[in-house]
């Protein structure tokens, strides 16, 4: 049960997810989707029940789960975190002017909230946005299976994440 585990990850968490990409034959795809200042509450314990027929679950702490995938194509490891925006994370607009993979798989962040709300006046400093990271290892060779494996992990976890926005008051 993800509530009952440790706030931080494992200290080795790190070190087997750099292990596994450490290998150059291997690539990293990683996408991410806004869930504005908060995560509902039992969204992440419903995408790990989801996922957990994919393969065995390697490490897994309050906010994150690494597993090594036996059942999801070409993808050897899979890598969900829900926690802080990522600095840093966007991709530069492509050279041409059309929209890239990458800006159309993520929605545009959430409406602010209006600097007249009460919640705002008492905030005092921005909140941190939160996001839900989902990122795969495979073979480099394999790239449209990996991204189609990704593509289904994605589909997975959004439907978890509307039913909780849309069913479920926080």
């Amino acid at each position: 049960m993800p509530s009952r585990l440790p706030d931080a990850p494992p200290e080795d968490r790190k070190l087997a997810w750099l292990e596994a990409k450490a290998n150059p034959k291997v690539e990293l795809f990683t996408i991410s989707r806004p869930l504005g200042a908060r995560a509902p509450p039992g969204m992440f314990e419903r995408i790990l029940a989801v996922c957990q027929g994919f393969g065995h679950c390697q490490r897994v702490w309050r906010s994150g789960a690494h597993f090594v995938t036996t059942s999801l194509q070409d993808v050897q490891h899979l890598l969900i975190e829900v926690g802080e925006k990522e600095e840093g994370g966007e991709a530069p607009p492509p050279a041409d002017g059309e929209a890239s993979d990458e800006a159309l798989l993520v929605p545009p962040p959430p409406a602010e909230v209006p600097a007249t709300a009460p919640a705002a006046a008492s905030a005092g400093s921005k909140a941190k946005d939160i996001e839900l990271r989902i990122s795969c290892i495979g073979d480099k060779k394999q790239r449209p299976g990996i991204w189609a494996s990704l593509m289904y992990v994605r589909g997975l976890a959004q439907v978890c994440v509307d039913y909780h926005i849309r069913h479920l008051p926080y």
